[in-house]
């Protein structure tokens, strides 16, 4: 079931991969009859450096005209949209929270989820589900989903349950559902 629309914005943060699928997350609220314009886009500095590198790794074959209007298609949607910057969490912060390195897949990822831990953002988007998980989600207290996952649950349901849901045709090409076990109740 839906909520009711809140005043404030609901803050998301997104992860890298969310960054490069914007313009299809962005669509797919369209046909919701949302925008990104009702959130507020949580940006972390450690998950910003990870699409910087995975922009320099992307394109360092590229040449320098399409690296260039990659780059600024990038800088060109996070200027508009509505975002706060997280900062790098301090080596003291990391150490508070060593305790969720066993559900931490990696510990180069340890940054990114202690920023967003510290953020305490309404949902945290990620189609990388290994990452992002349920023992993550559980642990740190954050609602994680994938993008499917999540706009299904901004979506009123039908009563008609014959009929596919016009979200379904909407994104499901475009957002798959690795984990539908992901927390994303209230």
């Amino acid at each position: 079931m839906c909520r009711a629309p809140s005043l404030h914005k609901v803050r998301l943060l997104i992860q890298a991969n969310m960054v490069r699928m914007s313009q299809v997350f962005a669509s797919c609220l369209v046909g919701l009859r949302r925008s990104l314009a009702s959130f507020h886009v949580v940006l972390a500095q450690p998950i910003l450096a990870e699409v910087r590198r995975e922009i320099e790794r992307r394109t360092a074959s590229l040449p320098a005209d399409e690296v260039k209007n990659i780059t600024a298609n990038v800088d060109g949607w996070l200027r508009r949209i509505h975002r706060e910057v997280v900062p790098w969490p301090s080596t003291h912060e990391m150490r508070t929270y060593q305790n969720l390195m066993p559900a931490v897949r990696h510990e180069n990822d340890m940054a990114s989820i202690v920023a967003a831990v510290l953020a305490r953002p309404d949902w945290v988007l990620s189609t990388n589900t290994k990452h992002w998980n349920q023992d993550v989600a559980a642990r740190t207290g954050l609602r994680i989903a994938t993008p499917l996952d999540f706009l299904e649950h901004l979506q009123p349901r039908s009563s008609d349950t014959k009929s596919p849901a016009p979200l379904s045709c909407l994104c499901s090409a475009a957002y798959s559902r690795p984990n539908s076990s992901m927390n994303v109740s209230p």
